[in-house]
Protein backbone atom coordinates (compact mmCIF):
# COMPACT_ATOMS: atom_id res chain seq x y z
CA UNK A 1 0.00 0.00 0.00
CA UNK A 2 2.69 2.19 1.10
CA UNK A 3 4.40 2.01 -2.25
CA UNK A 4 1.53 2.53 -4.08
CA UNK A 5 0.76 5.97 -2.71
CA UNK A 6 4.66 6.48 -3.48
CA UNK A 7 3.96 5.91 -6.85
CA UNK A 8 1.33 7.83 -7.29
CA UNK A 9 2.59 10.74 -5.25
CA UNK A 10 5.57 11.06 -7.98
CA UNK A 11 3.63 10.54 -10.84
CA UNK A 12 1.47 13.66 -9.84
CA UNK A 13 4.38 15.59 -9.01
CA UNK A 14 5.85 15.03 -12.67
CA UNK A 15 2.56 16.11 -14.35
CA UNK A 16 2.73 19.65 -12.51
CA UNK A 17 6.49 19.95 -13.17
CA UNK A 18 7.49 21.17 -16.63
CA UNK A 19 10.16 18.86 -18.29
CA UNK A 20 13.05 20.27 -20.21
CA UNK A 21 11.66 18.70 -23.31
CA UNK A 22 8.58 21.48 -22.73
CA UNK A 23 11.04 24.42 -21.74
CA UNK A 24 12.69 23.85 -25.24
CA UNK A 25 9.47 23.83 -27.05
CA UNK A 26 7.83 26.92 -25.57
CA UNK A 27 11.07 28.72 -26.30
CA UNK A 28 11.16 27.65 -30.36
CA UNK A 29 7.91 28.62 -30.32
CA UNK A 30 8.22 32.15 -28.97
CA UNK A 31 11.49 31.93 -31.71
CA UNK A 32 9.77 31.22 -34.80
CA UNK A 33 6.80 34.06 -33.49
CA UNK A 34 9.38 36.71 -33.47
CA UNK A 35 11.01 35.45 -36.17
CA UNK A 36 7.39 36.07 -38.28
CA UNK A 37 6.95 39.40 -36.57
CA UNK A 38 10.63 40.63 -37.79
CA UNK A 39 9.40 39.79 -41.35
CA UNK A 40 6.36 40.99 -41.39
CA UNK A 41 8.27 44.16 -40.33
CA UNK A 42 10.52 44.57 -43.33
CA UNK A 43 7.93 43.52 -45.88
CA UNK A 44 5.78 46.48 -45.22
CA UNK A 45 6.47 49.63 -47.40
CA UNK A 46 5.03 53.25 -46.22
CA UNK A 47 4.65 56.29 -48.69
CA UNK A 48 2.83 59.70 -47.55
CA UNK A 49 2.29 62.16 -50.43
CA UNK A 50 4.78 60.33 -53.02
CA UNK A 51 7.80 60.53 -50.04
CA UNK A 52 8.73 56.72 -48.27
CA UNK A 53 8.43 56.69 -44.63
CA UNK A 54 11.70 54.96 -43.50
CA UNK A 55 12.33 53.23 -40.03
CA UNK A 56 15.65 51.48 -39.35
CA UNK A 57 16.24 49.52 -36.23
CA UNK A 58 19.36 50.92 -35.43
CA UNK A 59 17.32 54.27 -35.04
CA UNK A 60 15.62 52.69 -32.02
CA UNK A 61 12.24 54.75 -32.55
CA UNK A 62 10.38 51.51 -33.45
CA UNK A 63 9.38 49.50 -36.72
CA UNK A 64 6.23 49.30 -38.19
CA UNK A 65 4.00 45.86 -37.78
CA UNK A 66 0.67 44.26 -38.47
CA UNK A 67 -1.46 43.94 -35.38
CA UNK A 68 -3.86 40.73 -34.36
CA UNK A 69 -6.60 42.45 -36.36
CA UNK A 70 -4.47 42.85 -39.27
CA UNK A 71 -4.01 46.74 -39.23
CA UNK A 72 -0.60 48.69 -40.14
CA UNK A 73 0.48 50.20 -36.82
CA UNK A 74 3.84 52.83 -37.17
CA UNK A 75 5.80 54.56 -34.14
CA UNK A 76 3.50 57.48 -33.99
CA UNK A 77 6.04 60.75 -34.43
CA UNK A 78 7.44 60.25 -37.61
CA UNK A 79 3.96 59.55 -40.24
CA UNK A 80 2.96 62.69 -38.66
CA UNK A 81 4.94 64.96 -38.55
CA UNK A 82 5.96 64.11 -42.41
CA UNK A 83 2.39 64.80 -43.46
CA UNK A 84 2.88 68.43 -42.59
CA UNK A 85 1.66 68.31 -38.96
CA UNK A 86 1.96 68.08 -35.06
CA UNK A 87 2.38 65.54 -32.50
CA UNK A 88 2.50 66.08 -29.06
CA UNK A 89 2.33 62.95 -26.56
CA UNK A 90 1.30 63.08 -22.70
CA UNK A 91 2.70 59.89 -21.14
CA UNK A 92 0.66 59.93 -18.05
CA UNK A 93 -2.37 59.57 -19.96
CA UNK A 94 -0.85 57.68 -22.71
CA UNK A 95 -2.65 60.18 -24.95
CA UNK A 96 -1.35 61.57 -28.03
CA UNK A 97 -2.40 65.20 -29.66
CA UNK A 98 -2.21 66.06 -33.46
CA UNK A 99 -2.59 69.38 -34.38
CA UNK A 100 -3.80 68.88 -38.76
CA UNK A 101 -3.52 71.72 -41.23
CA UNK A 102 -6.67 70.61 -43.09
CA UNK A 103 -7.59 74.17 -43.69
CA UNK A 104 -4.19 75.81 -45.02
CA UNK A 105 -2.29 78.78 -43.33
CA UNK A 106 -3.06 82.47 -43.59
CA UNK A 107 -0.66 84.91 -44.49
CA UNK A 108 1.58 84.82 -41.88
CA UNK A 109 2.02 80.42 -41.82
CA UNK A 110 -0.45 80.21 -38.66
CA UNK A 111 -3.14 77.87 -39.26
CA UNK A 112 -6.56 78.62 -40.02
CA UNK A 113 -9.34 76.71 -37.61
CA UNK A 114 -7.51 73.58 -37.21
CA UNK A 115 -8.19 70.07 -36.56
CA UNK A 116 -7.41 68.71 -33.46
CA UNK A 117 -6.91 64.74 -33.38
CA UNK A 118 -6.58 62.78 -30.04
CA UNK A 119 -5.55 58.98 -29.95
CA UNK A 120 -5.35 57.23 -26.02
CA UNK A 121 -3.51 53.90 -26.21
CA UNK A 122 -6.14 51.00 -25.40
CA UNK A 123 -9.46 53.42 -26.81
CA UNK A 124 -11.60 51.76 -29.75
CA UNK A 125 -11.48 55.15 -31.21
CA UNK A 126 -10.42 58.90 -31.97
CA UNK A 127 -11.66 62.19 -30.59
CA UNK A 128 -11.77 64.84 -33.74
CA UNK A 129 -12.21 68.39 -32.49
CA UNK A 130 -12.40 72.17 -33.81
CA UNK A 131 -11.39 74.10 -30.82
CA UNK A 132 -10.85 77.87 -32.60
CA UNK A 133 -13.96 77.15 -34.94
CA UNK A 134 -16.09 80.30 -34.50
CA UNK A 135 -19.03 78.07 -33.99
CA UNK A 136 -18.92 75.74 -31.19
CA UNK A 137 -19.15 72.29 -32.09
CA UNK A 138 -18.84 69.63 -29.67
CA UNK A 139 -15.56 66.72 -29.87
CA UNK A 140 -16.50 64.14 -32.29
CA UNK A 141 -15.83 60.10 -31.32
CA UNK A 142 -14.74 57.98 -34.38
CA UNK A 143 -14.41 54.14 -34.00
CA UNK A 144 -11.18 52.46 -34.99
CA UNK A 145 -10.77 48.77 -35.67
CA UNK A 146 -7.83 48.33 -33.84
CA UNK A 147 -6.32 50.59 -30.81
CA UNK A 148 -3.01 52.49 -30.28
CA UNK A 149 -0.76 50.48 -28.13
CA UNK A 150 2.63 50.77 -26.41
CA UNK A 151 5.21 48.20 -27.49
CA UNK A 152 8.59 48.02 -26.32
CA UNK A 153 8.31 51.31 -24.74
CA UNK A 154 7.13 52.98 -27.81
CA UNK A 155 3.88 54.23 -29.42
CA UNK A 156 2.00 53.08 -32.00
CA UNK A 157 -0.59 54.04 -33.92
CA UNK A 158 -2.92 52.75 -36.19
CA UNK A 159 -1.87 53.87 -39.46
CA UNK A 160 -5.03 54.19 -41.76
CA UNK A 161 -7.84 55.46 -39.02
CA UNK A 162 -5.12 58.60 -37.92
CA UNK A 163 -4.19 59.16 -41.40
CA UNK A 164 -7.53 59.46 -42.91
CA UNK A 165 -8.37 61.37 -39.56
CA UNK A 166 -6.18 63.94 -40.52
CA UNK A 167 -7.55 64.44 -44.45
CA UNK A 168 -5.38 61.68 -46.24
CA UNK A 169 -6.70 59.06 -48.11
CA UNK A 170 -5.05 56.03 -47.60
CA UNK A 171 -4.31 52.99 -50.17
CA UNK A 172 -2.90 49.42 -49.74
CA UNK A 173 -1.52 47.62 -52.47
CA UNK A 174 -1.53 43.77 -51.17
CA UNK A 175 1.34 42.60 -54.49
CA UNK A 176 3.65 45.22 -53.05
CA UNK A 177 2.90 45.26 -49.51
CA UNK A 178 2.91 49.05 -49.97
CA UNK A 179 0.69 51.48 -47.92
CA UNK A 180 0.40 55.05 -49.21
CA UNK A 181 -1.41 57.91 -47.80
CA UNK A 182 -2.46 60.57 -49.61
CA UNK A 183 -3.72 64.01 -49.75
CA UNK A 184 -6.75 64.96 -51.40
CA UNK A 185 -7.57 66.98 -54.13
CA UNK A 186 -6.33 70.47 -53.69
CA UNK A 187 -2.71 69.72 -52.07
CA UNK A 188 -0.29 71.95 -54.24
CA UNK A 189 3.76 71.63 -54.32
CA UNK A 190 5.91 74.40 -54.84
CA UNK A 191 8.92 73.96 -56.43
CA UNK A 192 11.08 73.19 -53.39
CA UNK A 193 8.16 70.52 -52.34
CA UNK A 194 8.27 68.88 -56.30
CA UNK A 195 12.52 68.63 -55.79
CA UNK A 196 11.87 66.95 -52.11
CA UNK A 197 9.22 64.22 -53.00
CA UNK A 198 9.49 63.80 -56.55
CA UNK A 199 13.33 64.54 -56.95
CA UNK A 200 14.42 63.48 -60.78
CA UNK A 201 10.86 65.18 -61.87
CA UNK A 202 11.90 69.00 -62.89
CA UNK A 203 15.74 67.45 -64.43
CA UNK A 204 13.31 65.09 -66.52
CA UNK A 205 10.84 67.28 -67.67
CA UNK A 206 13.50 69.94 -68.55
CA UNK A 207 15.43 67.18 -70.84
CA UNK A 208 12.59 65.97 -72.26
CA UNK A 209 11.10 69.76 -73.79
CA UNK A 210 14.86 71.26 -74.52
CA UNK A 211 16.72 68.88 -76.31
CA UNK A 212 17.94 66.61 -73.35
CA UNK A 213 17.42 62.70 -73.46
CA UNK A 214 17.30 59.77 -71.21
CA UNK A 215 20.17 57.41 -70.34
CA UNK A 216 19.51 53.61 -70.08
CA UNK A 217 18.30 53.54 -66.89
CA UNK A 218 15.36 56.07 -67.68
CA UNK A 219 17.26 58.89 -66.17
CA UNK A 220 16.83 62.31 -67.70
CA UNK A 221 19.78 64.46 -68.61
CA UNK A 222 19.99 68.02 -69.76
CA UNK A 223 22.27 68.93 -72.69
CA UNK A 224 21.50 72.52 -72.83
CA UNK A 225 20.77 73.82 -69.41
CA UNK A 226 18.94 76.99 -70.74
CA UNK A 227 16.52 75.31 -72.47
CA UNK A 228 13.37 73.25 -71.51
CA UNK A 229 10.32 73.26 -69.40
CA UNK A 230 10.30 74.65 -65.73
CA UNK A 231 7.81 73.01 -63.72
CA UNK A 232 7.62 75.12 -60.39
CA UNK A 233 3.83 73.95 -59.60
CA UNK A 234 1.75 70.92 -59.10
CA UNK A 235 -1.98 70.55 -58.43
CA UNK A 236 -3.35 67.51 -57.52
CA UNK A 237 -6.50 66.90 -59.19
CA UNK A 238 -8.16 63.56 -59.10
CA UNK A 239 -11.50 65.04 -61.16
CA UNK A 240 -9.76 63.33 -64.21
CA UNK A 241 -10.00 59.74 -62.73
CA UNK A 242 -13.37 59.11 -64.17
CA UNK A 243 -12.19 60.54 -67.68
CA UNK A 244 -9.08 58.12 -67.87
CA UNK A 245 -9.99 55.13 -69.68
CA UNK A 246 -7.62 51.59 -70.61
CA UNK A 247 -7.56 50.67 -73.93
CA UNK A 248 -6.15 47.51 -75.41
CA UNK A 249 -5.02 46.91 -79.48
CA UNK A 250 -5.41 43.97 -81.09
CA UNK A 251 -2.18 43.22 -81.49
CA UNK A 252 -1.23 43.95 -77.66
CA UNK A 253 -0.32 47.38 -78.30
CA UNK A 254 -1.96 49.54 -74.27
CA UNK A 255 -3.12 53.24 -74.25
CA UNK A 256 -4.63 55.27 -72.18
CA UNK A 257 -7.45 57.41 -73.33
CA UNK A 258 -8.10 60.85 -71.72
CA UNK A 259 -9.15 64.04 -72.82
CA UNK A 260 -7.74 67.45 -71.86
CA UNK A 261 -8.23 70.90 -72.66
CA UNK A 262 -4.76 71.06 -74.40
CA UNK A 263 -2.36 68.36 -75.56
CA UNK A 264 -0.53 67.29 -72.34
CA UNK A 265 2.10 64.81 -71.88
CA UNK A 266 1.98 62.33 -69.34
CA UNK A 267 4.50 60.72 -66.74
CA UNK A 268 4.71 57.67 -64.28
CA UNK A 269 5.43 58.26 -60.94
CA UNK A 270 6.21 55.65 -58.83
CA UNK A 271 7.84 55.81 -54.98
CA UNK A 272 8.09 59.30 -55.59
CA UNK A 273 10.29 58.70 -58.66
CA UNK A 274 9.36 59.56 -62.57
CA UNK A 275 9.91 56.04 -64.24
CA UNK A 276 8.52 56.27 -67.33
CA UNK A 277 6.88 58.60 -70.11
CA UNK A 278 4.32 57.63 -72.51
CA UNK A 279 3.92 58.29 -76.48
CA UNK A 280 1.04 61.15 -76.97
CA UNK A 281 2.06 61.67 -80.66
CA UNK A 282 -2.10 62.10 -80.92
CA UNK A 283 -4.27 63.59 -79.05
CA UNK A 284 -6.05 62.31 -76.17
CA UNK A 285 -4.09 58.83 -76.78
CA UNK A 286 -1.21 57.80 -74.35
CA UNK A 287 0.48 54.60 -75.29
CA UNK A 288 2.78 52.94 -73.05
CA UNK A 289 3.26 49.75 -74.47
CA UNK A 290 3.95 48.86 -77.82
CA UNK A 291 3.71 45.13 -79.20
CA UNK A 292 6.07 44.36 -82.16
CA UNK A 293 4.61 40.72 -83.16
CA UNK A 294 3.84 38.68 -80.09
CA UNK A 295 6.68 40.16 -78.39
CA UNK A 296 6.98 43.92 -76.78
CA UNK A 297 9.08 46.20 -77.68
CA UNK A 298 12.16 45.85 -75.34
CA UNK A 299 12.88 49.90 -76.29
CA UNK A 300 12.28 51.05 -72.43
CA UNK A 301 12.00 54.97 -73.94
CA UNK A 302 8.84 53.01 -75.82
CA UNK A 303 7.42 51.00 -73.87
CA UNK A 304 6.54 50.60 -69.64
CA UNK A 305 7.59 47.29 -68.13
CA UNK A 306 5.92 46.99 -65.51
CA UNK A 307 2.50 46.46 -64.69
CA UNK A 308 -0.22 49.72 -64.67
CA UNK A 309 -1.77 49.20 -61.36
CA UNK A 310 1.54 49.51 -59.49
CA UNK A 311 2.06 53.18 -60.96
CA UNK A 312 0.50 55.81 -58.01
CA UNK A 313 0.65 58.39 -60.19
CA UNK A 314 0.16 60.36 -63.97
CA UNK A 315 1.54 63.87 -64.13
CA UNK A 316 0.01 65.76 -67.09
CA UNK A 317 2.47 68.66 -68.00
CA UNK A 318 2.99 71.30 -70.84
CA UNK A 319 5.23 74.33 -71.78
CA UNK A 320 3.00 76.09 -68.84
CA UNK A 321 4.69 75.66 -65.24
CA UNK A 322 1.95 74.44 -63.69
CA UNK A 323 1.68 70.99 -63.99
CA UNK A 324 -1.60 68.39 -63.09
CA UNK A 325 -1.00 65.41 -60.39
CA UNK A 326 -3.16 62.54 -60.70
CA UNK A 327 -4.09 59.57 -58.37
CA UNK A 328 -3.74 56.69 -60.60
CA UNK A 329 -7.45 55.02 -61.00
CA UNK A 330 -6.33 51.75 -62.19
CA UNK A 331 -3.79 51.28 -59.13
CA UNK A 332 -5.06 47.73 -57.55
CA UNK A 333 -6.16 48.44 -53.57
CA UNK A 334 -6.96 46.51 -50.80
CA UNK A 335 -7.82 47.83 -47.50
CA UNK A 336 -5.78 47.34 -44.79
Amino acid sequence: MKKLLSMMMLSALLLTVPTYADNNEEIALMAEQRAKEDKAEFKINIFINGKELIFRKEENLGMPFIDKNGRTLVPIRKPIEMSGNKVEWDNKTKTATITANVNGKDDKGNLINPKVVTIKVGDAFLTEAYPKNLTPMPPKKVPMDTTAVVKNGRTYIPLRAVMESIGLKVQYNSKTKTVSAFSETGKIWNKDEINRDFPNLIDLIRADTGGGSFDEEGIAYVKERNLGTIIDTIKLDNSYQDKMKLAIEKDGTRRIMLKTPTRDDMLFIKDGKTIFKTDAFLDDIYYYRYYDGDSANDNPNATYQGDISDIDYMLLYTEDPVATLIENPFKITNNN
